[in-house]
């Protein structure tokens, strides 16, 4: 057999398919019409995949000799057309990459004999978007982060990363990508939307040697949208399907089917406000968003999840902005709404699981709730976050630590993920590791007030007041003067001995407390501090009434030391449902009964 009859006669890429003899493209059998020098052009990077072709190969090879006419203007015109035919934007480009001052290289082919197995570990980037409104940026992430959720229930997928950690690398390479998030392939998109219509491109490309492994296009109304992305995990489904070990078989159940396109919209909005908390106002604007989904479509599940999210946000001990009795009720009815519409659904179980934990104080239903969600999806990493702070609340600090390396390994770059692990070690009652990992999330961002939280709970209990105040009081500045940072700042004011410093905080956040919910556990930890230790449980008592999201953790908390071996703690912990602990113990608490 000659060299001759081994070439390929038609090249696939994408959606598309080039015959090298007629010249011609072809999409689902069809034709593409497309003018002769864009044809010679693709041809010409098609004889010689993933290899740079320069400018002047391309004008010798489009333009006979001495033809007169302005070749770069004419190249450019050529590349534009193309890459328009193939909805190949330049700044992101899925088969023509631009070698600045040299030419153009094709990347959209797998090299020969490559074969793409195992292909068990992806990161999926916020699809890039053009047209529609000024802004549609939360369309594209959305689209992203539902993929990363439908993807992460496919039997065989070892690891599908996290939105927050996927989405910092949304203009890297996929050989970057790979080395930095240890990702076998990387799925990229564009959107091009009109008043009418919908135009998605994606491409999945290894992350070894940036080749491309597979491709779709689809052409769609615009009210389609809801059902486009799930068409298109269905298509990943199936080829990945083919390259997982032993060749899994899809999942049972999928994305959720969306019907109502102006409820997706929402719900994709209130999606985008919501992650960009603690900004002010961020949560309350992705309510208002989910509301409005609801009221389009009141059967839409991952809108009522949103919702939960969103109560659970607000009333938990980190932002503390409404009373638990209040936020943690409207979470819950809003997490069993969706799990009743859907119950697959990872989101609702974990919501739910938070309530359970933070609210209810029912143990066993909160880790059921848990595992149910990473039954369904084990890559969510809020299940992972939340099942972490439940082992630790309940005295099983090993398995706490192993479900919070795996929150790292799913999103190594969020910083809430990585200071986490600052409050594990808080709770487990190792302070050097506590303050270590604090100052190592510090590295990544200067200015984020819980990494200064931590390190100035775990400079006060290993006895080091001075700088636990001067990180706290960074803490309470870079977080916008949150009440509980102002409350650690005032428990070491007391400890230090600063007496009027801490009674000037605590005379602050009783007058906060006439205009909005400040928890009565954060009032008794200065109270401790400043030896009142009757006045502290009296406050205590008051938290527990308020359903205070801070006493699961009340054994774990050093700052409750002083009083831990007095019967009226005792009998606090009992209501919470957890047997008392000597304070001389690393060993944590368990279920009361």
């Amino acid at each position: 057999m000659t060299a001759a009859e081994l070439t390929p006669k038609k090249v696939p890429f994408g959606p598309y398919e080039f015959d090298l003899d007629g010249g011609e493209l072809y999409r689902g059998g069809k034709v593409v019409p497309l003018q002769p020098q864009s044809l010679q052009l693709l041809h010409c990077l098609l004889e010689r995949p993933g290899e740079i072709v320069s400018r002047t190969e391309l004008r010798a090879r489009l333009w006979p000799p001495h033809t007169v006419v302005d070749f770069d203007a004419g190249l450019n015109a050529a590349i534009k057309k193309l890459r328009g035919v193939l909805h190949d934007p330049p700044t992101r480009p899925h088969f023509i990459k631009t070698v600045a001052r040299r030419g153009y290289r094709f990347i959209g082919v797998s090299k020969a004999g490559r074969k793409h197995d195992s292909l068990d570990s992806l990161a999926v980037l916020p699809f890039a978007t053009d047209g529609g409104d000024t802004d549609m940026k939360y369309i594209g992430e959305g689209i992203a982060e539902r993929l990363i959720h439908a993807l992460s229930e496919l039997p065989g997928i070892g690891k599908v990363i996290a939105r927050n950690s996927a989405f910092k690398y949304a203009n890297s390479e996929p050989k970057e990508i790979g080395h930095v998030l240890g990702v076998r392939a990387v799925l990229t998109g564009q959107l091009r939307i009109t008043d009418r219509s919908v135009c998605l491109t994606a491409e999945l490309s290894d992350t070894a040697d940036a080749s491309h492994i597979w491709g779709a296009t689809f052409d769609r109304r615009l009210t389609e949208l809801p059902t486009l992305q799930v068409e298109l995990a269905d298509e990943i489904y199936a080829m990945l399907s083919a390259r997982l070990p032993g060749k899994r078989a899809q999942p049972a159940a999928r994305t959720s089917r969306i019907g109502n396109f102006d409820a997706y919209r929402l719900y994709l909005q209130g999606r985008y406000a919501w992650s960009k908390r603690p900004a002010v106002g961020a949560v309350d604007e992705a309510i208002g968003l989910f509301d409005q989904a609801i009221e389009h479509d009141g059967s839409f599940a991952l809108a009522h999840a949103g919702l939960a999210d969103c109560y659970n946000t607000l009333a938990a001990w980190e932002s503390g902005s409404i009373a638990p009795r209040v936020g943690f009720e409207k979470a819950r009815q809003s997490a069993l709404r969706a799990l009743q519409l859907d119950g697959r659904s990872a989101e609702a179980h974990t919501s739910l699981g938070y309530t359970h934990l933070h609210y209810s104080w029912e143990w066993e239903h909160a880790e059921l709730q848990f595992k149910r969600a990473l039954a369904i999806n084990p890559h969510y990493a809020h299940a992972r976050h939340w099942y972490s702070h439940l082992l630790a609340a309940v005295g099983r600090t090993g398995e706490s630590l192993q479900e919070s390396r795996r929150l790292i390994e799913l999103d190594p770059f969020d910083l809430i993920n990585n200071v986490h692990l600052s409050w594990h070690y808080y709770m487990a009652r190792e302070f050097p590791m506590a303050l270590s990992e604090a100052q190592r999330t510090l590295a990544m961002e200067k200015r984020f007030h819980w990494g200064y939280f931590f390190m100035g709970l775990a400079l006060n209990a290993m006895g080091e007041q001075r700088d636990a105040i001067k990180h706290l009081r960074k803490a309470f500045q870079f977080s916008g003067h949150s009440t509980v940072m102002l409350s650690a700042l005032g428990h070491v004011y007391g400890a230090a001995h600063l007496h009027d410093a801490a009674r000037d905080v605590l005379r602050t956040l009783c007058e906060l407390s006439g205009s909005r919910y400040v928890s009565s556990y954060e009032i008794a930890l200065i109270h401790i501090a400043l030896d009142e230790h009757d006045k502290a449980l009296d406050f205590l008592g008051a938290a527990v009434e308020e359903r205070s999201g801070w006493l699961p953790y009340v054994q774990n908390d050093v700052r409750l030391d002083p009083i831990r071996s007095t019967p009226r703690f005792a009998a606090l912990t009992r209501q919470v449902g957890l047997q008392v602990v000597r304070n001389d113990t690393k060993r944590g608490p368990t279920r009361h009964g």
